[in-house]
């Protein structure tokens, strides 16, 4: 969709964060977060070249100078560039939106790049602006009660910098591994002016408890992941590490190596079994599992019903004023969902270009989680469960949460709650959630991290 060429100032509520987000594919064609990066790269230089990038309408109304012009304007408000911080695709009819969370010294600015079928840039907005703030401790944590360590973590041949936050006082402590949800993330899993990870471990490990966490092989390996994009899947995206980080975990001398658990979020509480099972093939502990906000349906059934909220709730109540979805966006991922579902019966040379199939996931990492059960995969392992979910998350829905409840219903060790007036990033508020939501400064909830230390200090040698 193509709408009117703005310049400073511009506030633009965030539309189209969705859940599943795929690293980069290599194709001969670029992707639109590629193109993306490329336009907002030249644009904070001031690279005239940016003008070739543009289509004519785009050219017209924004050329270098303007841009240029545009460009100072931003600096002079906001100070130096520093980073790209996050990149979010979507769609919106026949093209592609991407959201750029960038930060500058004084300000947290997100572009929105519209890029047509063709890969020219067709618009080009700030979606948002906001000052920046440093992460600062959550209420709930004791400052000077742990200290972070630097580590490096990973499956072989792909090192990974991570924290690892050690509680004050005498050990050994019981320990916990943090697994990131879908898409590049870093150590701490930021999302907007939120450091979800940083608030857990904070929180954890002021109860005593030592927390690992690590930046995600997507973040650090943009560009190898690329280039076998098409030959990967859930295991190379997110679960061999996972494993490798439990094993580094085990081997401290400090840690309770009888109770190392597994927390995962989103995408990595869905494949936290998985994680589970792989780790006790290898003979590396693990003492359970906590799954925060973790389909249970098909993957792609559950990015259906996120594309059906926000195109039933997401401009009226979701604060998504622009560029809601459609609905032949959504019959557009019905289609594509469709298509997953029947690459089963498909052999794998005659497998659909990404294009084609959800959000653009290439379809080896469909066929890797084909047949997954996340439910009954939990059951399997025998170990102690934790499932919580919140009330108000739009991009797992409560109905996921009610699969979960009754799945577990019965089996010892294993509680599912739902936590009422959570968001999927697992933070408080009131009324419907939406993506706009997320830019919000905010904590993870006091009331997750005292049943989730609760869990896990509850469990002795």
């Amino acid at each position: 969709m193509k709408g009117k060429r703005v310049a400073l100032p511009v506030t633009v509520l965030l539309t189209g964060i969705f859940l599943f987000l795929p690293f980069e594919q290599a194709q001969a064609t670029p992707q639109p977060e590629t193109i993306a990066r490329s336009f907002v790269e030249g644009f904070v230089s001031k690279d005239g070249a940016i003008v070739d990038m543009m289509d004519a309408k785009m050219r017209e109304s924004f050329g270098a100078e303007r841009a240029a012009a545009t460009a100072d304007a931003i600096t002079a408000r906001g100070g130096k560039f520093l980073a790209i911080d996050r990149a979010v695709t979507g769609k919106n009819g026949g093209y592609s939106i991407v959201l750029l969370s960038c930060s500058y010294d004084r300000i947290r600015i997100t572009f929105r790049v519209v890029i047509d079928g063709t890969g020219k840039v067709a618009g080009f907005f700030v979606a948002d602006l906001q000052p920046r703030e440093e992460w600062r401790l959550p209420p709930y944590a004791k400052a000077g009660s742990w200290r972070d360590e630097e580590v490096e973590v990973g499956a072989p041949g792909w090192p990974l910098k991570g924290s690892l936050s050690i509680p004050s006082g005498k050990g050994p402590f019981p320990a916990v591994v943090l697994v990131q949800g879908s898409g590049p993330s870093d150590r701490d899993e930021t999302i907007g002016p939120n450091k979800i990870f940083a608030d857990i471990a904070a929180g954890l490990a002021s109860q005593g408890i030592a927390v690992l966490r690590y930046d995600k092989r997507t973040l650090v390996y943009a560009d190898k992941m690329a280039k076998v994009a098409s030959t990967i899947g859930v295991r190379e995206e997110t679960v061999d590490d996972a494993v490798a980080a439990l094993a580094f975990v085990s081997r401290d001398s400090r840690i309770d190596v009888g109770r190392v658990f597994l927390l995962g979020h989103s995408l990595g509480a869905m494949l936290a079994p998985m994680i589970g099972a792989d780790a006790k093939a290898r003979k590396i502990p693990v003492a359970g599992l906590v799954m925060l906000a973790p389909p249970e349906s098909p993957l792609e059934d559950v990015i259906v019903d996120q594309f059906r909220y926000l195109a039933k709730e997401g401009s009226a109540k979701a604060g998504s004023a622009t560029d809601s979805v459609s609905a032949a966006d959504v019959a557009k991922i019905e289609e594509e969902a469709r298509r997953v579902k029947e690459l089963a019966a498909l052999p794998s040379p005659n497998d659909p270009s990404p294009s084609l199939l959800p959000l653009g996931i290439p379809a080896s990492w469909w066929r890797s989680i084909a047949g997954y059960d996340p439910l009954r995969s939990a059951l399997g392992l025998g170990l102690p469960l934790l499932v919580i979910h919140g009330s108000r998350d739009y991009q797992v829905r409560p109905a996921e949460a009610a699969l979960w409840e009754k799945g577990l219903a019965g089996t010892r060790d294993a509680r599912a709650l739902l936590i009422v007036g959570l968001n999927h990033l697992m933070l408080d508020g009131k009324g419907p959630s939406g993506p706009a939501e997320y830019q919000q400064a905010s904590h993870v909830d006091r009331r997750l991290i005292e049943i989730v230390s609760d869990f896990i200090l509850a469990r002795h040698n």
